[in-house]
């Protein structure tokens, strides 16, 4: 979408990147300011001064897209994941204007490899700490859902619109899963690589990564994350190398079956449709 950024200003939308929302979002995403205690001139002003204030006067529609509303990337690292979402900017906006919120999932047996990967990179002794919980809660016989997860946010949020998509459909279905999100049809979004900044390591990087933190050569270095993403970049995940998981087959198989049935789960209250 960013790529289509001065197309879609055409067309009354203004579209926010993640890198120009992801600062605003940490000022968006405070207590002390939405909840219910704080004190509505300070509300409206920061909701006109970090989001309002990018909309000019042909653009009838903001656009946003951004994971960490739902919370930190170690959030996700929970049996019962994204336990808290603070939602309270959204829910101050509906005041002022319409809001549809579409919800991106996928089986945990993709997010939990990648949240741990990028965890590491940020927060890395927590997430090391929330991957062995994890993986005693697993071994205990409990598993994830998105149910609780979309009906917490359904409840948290009443007076939004909240629709689902699947990872594998926007995958298959790009062009109509972004034109549900932009509220226009759009023809012409352009093809883009995956992106490798992203993509969960192989094996090797997490093992160098954590025999670092385990040594405790992260707190030696003034930015971790750049050091982390060097040795992930040193050992992507291709030329033969697996991707990172610390998920057995059998596992990885039972939250795949998981994740179908939460999808037949919602899929009769017309999350998808």
């Amino acid at each position: 979408m960013k790529l289509c950024k001065a197309s879609l200003e055409l067309q009354g939308i203004c579209y926010i990147p993640i890198d120009a929302f992801r600062y605003k979002l940490r000022l968006l995403d405070q207590n002390r300011v939405f909840s219910q205690q704080g004190n509505w001139l300070e509300k409206r002003y920061t909701l006109t001064s970090k989001l309002f204030s990018v909309v000019n006067n042909n653009q009838q529609r903001i656009v946003l897209s951004e994971e960490n509303i739902l919370g930190r990337v170690t959030d996700a690292l929970y049996i019962s994941p994204y336990p808290a979402p603070n939602v309270d900017f959204i829910n101050y906006a509906t005041t002022y204007t319409d809001i549809s919120v579409f919800l991106s999932i996928r089986s945990f047996s993709q997010i939990y490899p990648a949240a741990y990967a990028t965890g590491l990179k940020f927060f890395p002794e927590e997430a090391i700490r929330l991957k062995h919980a994890l993986q005693e809660a697993l071994d205990k016989g409990l598993r994830p859902s998105w149910v609780p997860v979309v009906k917490r946010l359904e409840a948290q949020m009443p007076r939004c619109q909240l629709k689902c998509w699947t990872f594998e459909r926007y995958k298959s279905h790009q062009t109509e899963t972004v034109s549900r999100l932009l509220g226009v049809s759009i023809d012409d979004l352009p093809a883009v690589e995956n992106p490798t900044l992203t993509a969960t390591p192989g094996v090797e990087a997490i093992r160098e990564a954590e025999a670092q933190v385990a040594s405790g050569e992260h707190r030696k270095v003034k930015k971790w994350f750049k050091v982390c993403g060097d040795i992930y970049r040193a050992n992507q995940a291709c030329d033969g190398q697996p991707k990172y998981t610390f998920l057995t087959p059998a596992m990885q198989k039972e939250l795949d079956e998981q994740y179908l049935t939460d999808i037949a789960t919602l899929t009769p209250d017309g999350y998808f449709t």
